[in-house]
């Protein structure tokens, strides 16, 4: 199930895991020196959540059709670029109108993308690919007709501030992400 969580509600989660909550009422503790807990467990629920958006299974992850709202240019050679919004973390599919699947999706300067820039060995409309750049993407398999038309562009978004979305399992993985920073 797809879960909002405020900053608050997170912290409280985090608490929970590290075994700081559930609160003992009934005694008092004081000390001179002090720990700000909250501002700790804030820099470590920034890196898990970056980590998680990241790298994460797409089933854990909150993901948006931004197709309508990203601009997109296409050259002469039929090579469409996309620019993705600020707040893209990445892109999990893409396809463009007239193709027959979504496009693979690779990273700039891999053996694949290379092979985008001849036109003789691009996929085209029957095998798509998406090359990733800084801030966007080059879809390398148009049709050139002119006029592109995104069917589909799913992508991990982060929220706005102070907000968590996920699947409630991600949740699962804080314990593991803990012992794996506490080990760097």
């Amino acid at each position: 199930m797809k879960i909002r969580l405020s900053t608050d509600e997170m912290l409280s989660q985090w608490r929970l895991r590290r075994e700081l909550e559930p609160l003992r009422a009934d005694c008092t503790v004081e000390r001179l020196d002090g720990t700000d807990t909250d501002a700790l467990l804030l820099s470590e629920i920034a890196g898990w959540y970056t980590e998680l958006l990241d790298t994460a299974s797409v089933e854990m992850l909150s993901l948006t059709d931004i197709s309508e709202v990203v601009d997109m240019a296409e050259n002469s050679e039929g090579v469409v670029t996309v620019t993705l919004p600020e707040r893209c973390r990445r892109v999990v599919e893409v396809m463009l109108d007239g193709w027959s699947r979504p496009a693979v999706i690779t990273e700039a300067g891999s053996e694949l993308a290379q092979r985008q820039a001849n036109r003789y060995s691009r996929g085209y409309t029957a095998e798509p690919v998406a090359v990733k750049s800084y801030r966007g993407l080059q879809l390398y398999s148009s049709s050139g007709s002119g006029n592109p038309k995104l069917t589909t562009l799913l992508s991990v978004m982060e929220p706005e501030n102070g907000y968590y979305e996920m699947d409630e399992r991600a949740l699962s993985t804080i314990d593991s992400w803990h012992e794996r920073s506490d080990d760097k």
